[in-house]
């Protein structure tokens, strides 16, 4: 069983590597929301997930390779609303009208979409908030 959970531990570094190894050397700037990964797990529901996702080793790999390459790397901020703010003009979303990983019940919008009730503009929710994080750089 021991060695089963090494070769898996392997195959999840190894794929872990390649991947900033390629980021690094495509993108001039990289930019990754700085995540609380320790109040994170301490969700009993999510901890298992994250712990298997690696968000901290993530990071980690990323800081080193990215000084050992030159490329400048960004954290934003925790708090800041990529999410939640339109990346067209800057409506930061409040209250009921925020989207959660459900969705919006009150605007009945899926967890995917993102509709700005100020200017009209419907996104891709990632999308928006790839945008946002361009915009902070």
């Amino acid at each position: 069983m021991k060695r089963c959970y090494q070769k898996i531990t392997r195959i999840q570094m190894d794929i872990l590597y390649k991947f900033i190894a390629q980021l690094v050397t495509v993108n001039d700037v990289i930019a990754i929301e700085d995540l609380n990964n320790t109040c994170m797990k301490m969700n009993r529901h999510m901890s298992k997930s994250l712990h298997r996702a690696m968000f901290g080793k993530f990071k980690k790999i990323m800081q080193y390779k990215c000084e050992w390459c030159g490329v400048k790397l960004v954290l934003v901020d925790r708090f800041y609303p990529s999410t939640q703010r339109c990346s067209c003009c800057g409506n930061i979303k409040k209250g009921t009208d925020k989207i959660g990983l459900s969705g919006n019940a009150k605007h009945h919008t899926k967890h995917h979409e993102y509709h700005c009730y100020k200017c009209g503009v419907k996104l891709n929710r990632d999308e928006n908030a790839v945008e946002n994080l361009i915009q902070y750089i």
